[in-house]
């Protein structure tokens, strides 16, 4: 069922505080990304002098780090689109009117909060197949002999 929301009529102050945690979390990719070239320069250098290359996981938290600082800004720009097209609190999947509680807790949301859970839920499911399908490749891991 679709339903026809409302878009927040007076979005400034969600537009100016989105753009703020957009600065925020563009400087965090920047030192996230720095991070991991220092950490990188340092393994291969440490590589040449080793016997058995390793796993940098420092190199490896800044990546993780950046790769979800940049999915976090994109749904930041995701949202300023959405001012700038007047649809801002409106549910992309049901169309509802987000509430401005939600909105002001979380001002990157794209989704009303039944949507969201069903969302999560659903990622759960993605990800609890797609881990069953690689034991299923495995079959030491999957019960097979």
């Amino acid at each position: 069922m679709t339903r026809t929301g409302t878009p927040v009529p007076d979005p400034a102050p969600f537009a100016e505080r989105l753009r703020g945690h957009r600065e925020a979390v563009a400087h965090a990719i920047a030192a996230f990304r720095a991070e991991s070239s220092e950490a990188m320069r340092e393994r291969d250098l440490s590589d040449l002098l080793d016997d058995e290359p390793g796993v940098d996981h420092d190199a490896e938290r800044s990546l993780l780090l950046a790769e979800h600082a940049e999915r976090r800004l994109r749904e930041i720009d995701d949202a300023l689109n959405r001012i700038d097209r007047g649809t801002y609190g409106v549910c992309l999947d049901c169309g509802a009117t987000i509430r401005r509680s939600r909105l002001r807790a979380l001002p990157a949301t794209a989704r009303c909060l039944i949507c969201s859970k069903e969302a999560a839920r659903r990622a759960s499911l993605d990800r609890s197949a797609s881990t069953a399908g690689a034991f299923a490749l495995v079959p030491e891991l999957s019960g097979r002999r």
